[in-house]
C-alpha cells in the first residue's frame, strides 16, 4: 500500500507515496475519526472537529477564522504550490486561538512579521515559517521551550534573539536567509545548553566557534558560512556524528587547509563553496564520502587525479569555477562507484579525455554551460551503464556534433537510451 517514491543515493528511502485512491479513503477515514482533515479548493461551512488540519489550496486566512474557535487542533499545515501572504493580525490570531498547537507548517506561506504572541504556544515541536519580509524573531519565541524543530525558509533574518541558547529540546535549526548574509549567533556564553542538537544549517561563523561548537557532539548536518579559519581549526573534528557538512568562504577569501577528517566515517556529503589553497589529499576526505559537491574551488591541477581516487564517490558536483584547468582527464579505474556527475559553468575546460575503464558505474551525466569544450569524449561510448545524458545550454557547434545519426559525436553517445539536448 506504501511505495517507494525515490531513494537517496546510499539506497535509503527519501519518499514514499500511496495509490490516489488510498489517499482518498484515508483523508475520509481520518475526517470520521476526527484525526485528519483536508481543505482544498471547496471552502468548508463548518469548523473542522479533527486534530489536525492540512490545507491544499485556496485562502488560509478562511480556513483560519472558521476554526478560531476550535481548541482541540494540535497540528496546521499549509500544502500548496501557490504561495500566499499570511499578515501579522491573522498570525496573532493563529498564537491566541490555537495554543495547544504541536506543529505549525507554512512554508508555502509568506509572512511580514511574527507577532509576540508566538511566545503563546508553548506546546510546538515544529515550526517551519517563509517570508522574504520576515527580518527578525520577537525574544518571546525562545519561551517555546518544547520546540525541536525551527525551519526559516527564504527569510531575511540576520540575527538569532540572544536567548535561543534557552531553547534546550532543539534539535533542528536550519536558517535559510533569502540570498544575502546567513544568521549570526551572538550570544556565545551557553551555545553548549544545545546539547541535543543535530542540524546547524547556515550560520555566520564567528567566536562562537570557539567557545562551543565542539561540545554540540549530537551534530549530524552543519553548515557555516564566512570565515572558516576557527571551524576547521580544531572544532570539527571532534564532531564524529556528522553526516553532512557545508562550508562557504566569504568573498574573497578561501577555504583553509582540512584538517584530516579520516575518522569521520558517517560523513556523506560535504559542500565545499569557495576557493582552495590546497585541495585536501585523498586521505584527508571522509573514508565513506558519497557526494562532493564544488563550486568556484579555483582549481587547476590535481582536482580530477584527487577526486577519482574516492572509493566511495557517488555523486559529483563540479559547479562555476571549481575547475579553471584547459584539460580533464579521468583515467582507468577512476571514480569505482560514480553514479552521478555534474559539470557546471567550467568556462575554461576545452578538452575532457575519459580513459576505457573510468566511471564503469555512470548512470547520469550533465554538462551546462561549458562554453569552450569543443566536443564530447569518446570514452563515453565504453560507458555501457549511461543511462541519462542531458547538455543545457551548450554552444551551436558543439550541439551539431551530437545530432542524432549524422553529427560527429553521435556515435560516441547513440547507446545512451535517454539523451535530452537544450541549446542557447
Amino acid at each position: 500500500m506504501i511505495q517507494v517514491a525515490s531513494r537517496r543515493i546510499n539506497g535509503t528511502i527519501r519518499r514514499c507515496r500511496i495509490h490516489d485512491l488510498l489517499r482518498d479513503l484515508s483523508i475520509s477515514e481520518g475526517k470520521e475519526e476526527r484525526f485528519l482533515e483536508v481543505h482544498g479548493n471547496m471552502a468548508p461551512e463548518l469548523p473542522t472537529k479533527a486534530r489536525r488540519l492540512a490545507i491544499t489550496s485556496g485562502d488560509i486566512s478562511k480556513s483560519i477564522s472558521l476554526n478560531c474557535s476550535i481548541l482541540q487542533l494540535r497540528s496546521l499545515l499549509r500544502f500548496s504550490y501557490e504561495v500566499q501572504m499570511l499578515e501579522k493580525p491573522q498570525l496573532t490570531i493563529i498564537c491566541r486561538a490555537f495554543k495547544l498547537l504541536r506543529v505549525m507548517y507554512l512554508r508555502r506561506v509568506q509572512l511580514s512579521s511574527l507577532p509576540d504572541e508566538i511566545g503563546y504556544l508553548i506546546h510546538l515541536r515544529y515550526l517551519c515559517l517563509r517570508g522574504r519580509r520576515l527580518e527578525r524573531l520577537p525574544s518571546t519565541i525562545t519561551r517555546l521551550s518544547n520546540l525541536q524543530t525551527l525551519y526559516l525558509l527564504a527569510t531575511n533574518i540576520l540575527i538569532l534573539p540572544d536567548d535561543i541558547c534557552k531553547m534546550e529540546q532543539l534539535r533542528h535549526l536550519h536558517l535559510i536567509t533569502e540570498g544575502g548574509p546567513p544568521c549570526q549567533i551572538r550570544n556565545v556564553m551557553h551555545i553548549h545548553r544545545l546539547s541535543n542538537l543535530q542540524t546547524l544549517n547556515l550560520v555566520e561563523g564567528g567566536s562562537w566557534i570557539e567557545d562551543g561548537l565542539e561540545k554540540l557532539t549530537n551534530l549530524r548536518d552543519l553548515g557555516i558560512k564566512g570565515d572558516l579559519k576557527m571551524a576547521l581549526s580544531h572544532s570539527i573534528h571532534k564532531l564524529a556524528s556528522l553526516r553532512s557538512l557545508r562550508l562557504e568562504a566569504s568573498p574573497n577569501c578561501s577555504i583553509p587547509a582540512f584538517p584530516s577528517f579520516s575518522n569521520h566515517h558517517h560523513l556523506f556529503h560535504m559542500t565545499l563553496d569557495g576557493p582552495f589553497g590546497r585541495l585536501p589529499d585523498v586521505h584527508e576526505f571522509p573514508p565513506n564520502l558519497t557526494e562532493l559537491y564544488l563550486n568556484g574551488s579555483q582549481l587547476e591541477r590535481d582536482l580530477i587525479g584527487t577526486l577519482e581516487m574516492l572509493p566511495n564517490l557517488r555523486i559529483l558536483y563540479l559547479s562555476w569555477k571549481s575547475y579553471i584547468g584547459k584539460e580533464m582527464v579521468c583515467s582507468v579505474g577512476g571514480f569505482p562507484l560514480l553514479d552521478d556527475l555534474s559539470i557546471y559553468g567550467l568556462d575554461d575546460l576545452e578538452e575532457w579525455r575519459v580513459e576505457e575503464g573510468a566511471m564503469p558505474k555512470l548512470r547520469c551525466l550533465i554538462i551546462h554551460d561549458c562554453e569552450r569544450l569543443k566536443m564530447l569524449p569518446e570514452g563515453l561510448r565504453h560507458i555501457s551503464t549511461l543511462r541519462d545524458l542531458k547538455l543545457e545550454e551548450m554552444p551551436e557547434e558543439f550541439i551539431e556534433r551530437v545530432r542524432k545519426d549524422d553529427g560527429e559525436d553521435w556515435f560516441k553517445i547513440r547507446h545512451i537510451p535517454s539523451v535530452n539536448i537544450d541549446p542557447y
